[in-house]
């Protein structure tokens, strides 16, 4: 079922422009995907957008509380490594 998905995800980014496809040098059965011109552009608006969108939610807030949201994310990332 999961192979079907990325079938589809894949085939739907293929036609809309997004993405590449080749077959693999190292392996034959294998295809390697890239992002076309368009699907690196689309890529950055979307991570443009989303960091003027942070930025927005968070550009009022007083030092005192970007320094507890920092800390806050910093014990989210942890990962219980310490």
């Amino acid at each position: 079922m999961l192979l079907s998905s990325v079938s589809r995800l894949v085939n739907q980014l293929k036609r809309l422009g997004y993405v590449k496809s080749e077959t693999s040098p190292d392996d034959r059965r294998g295809v390697l995907l890239s992002l076309t011109e368009l699907g690196r552009q689309q890529t950055m608006d979307a991570l443009n957008e989303k960091e003027s969108v942070f930025y927005k939610r968070i550009s009022k807030w007083e030092d005192s509380e970007l320094e507890k949201f920092i800390q806050m994310l910093k014990l989210f990332n942890d990962n219980g490594s310490q």
